[in-house]
C-alpha cells in the first residue's frame, strides 16, 4: 500500500513555505542559513527522486564495464582497483561513457545549476 503524500512532495511543501513565507521577512544574519538549509532540502528531494535509477543505471554499466557481478560498491571499488593499476584501457569508450554518466548523474542530485554539468 502506497500512502500519500510522498516524501518528495512533503519536502517540496516545506520548501515552498520556507521559499515564499519566511525568507522573504527574515533579517539578513539568518538568510544564509535559511538558504543553506533550503539547498540541503533541494538536494534530499534530488536523491529521493534520482537515486534509485541512477544507482540502477550505475550498477548495469559497472557490470557491463568489468564483466562481474558484486553490489554498486565493490564494483566502483574493483574500477578504481583497474583504473589504478592501468589495468584497464583509459580510452575505452564504455569506461568514458560510465564515468561522464556517473558525473551527470551524480551532479543532477548535487548541483544541477553547475554550468559545466549542462555542458556535458
Amino acid at each position: 500500500m502506497i500512502d500519500t503524500p510522498f516524501p518528495v512532495d512533503l519536502l517540496n511543501a516545506v520548501l515552498d513555505s520556507l521559499s515564499a513565507d519566511i525568507l522573504p521577512v527574515i533579517d539578513k544574519d539568518s538568510r544564509f542559513q535559511l538558504l543553506m538549509i533550503i539547498n540541503a532540502i533541494k538536494i534530499v528531494t534530488r536523491q529521493l527522486s534520482l537515486s534509485d535509477a541512477n544507482e540502477k543505471d550505475e550498477y548495469l554499466r559497472l557490470i557491463e564495464l568489468l564483466q562481474q557481478e558484486g553490489t554498486v560498491e565493490q564494483l566502483n571499488m574493483a574500477l578504481s582497483a583497474k583504473i589504478a593499476s592501468s589495468s584497464i584501457d583509459s580510452g575505452s569508450s564504455l569506461l568514458l561513457d560510465h564515468l561522464v554518466k556517473t558525473t551527470r548523474e551524480k551532479l543532477a542530485i548535487d548541483q544541477p545549476d553547475y554550468q559545466s554539468y549542462r555542458t556535458l
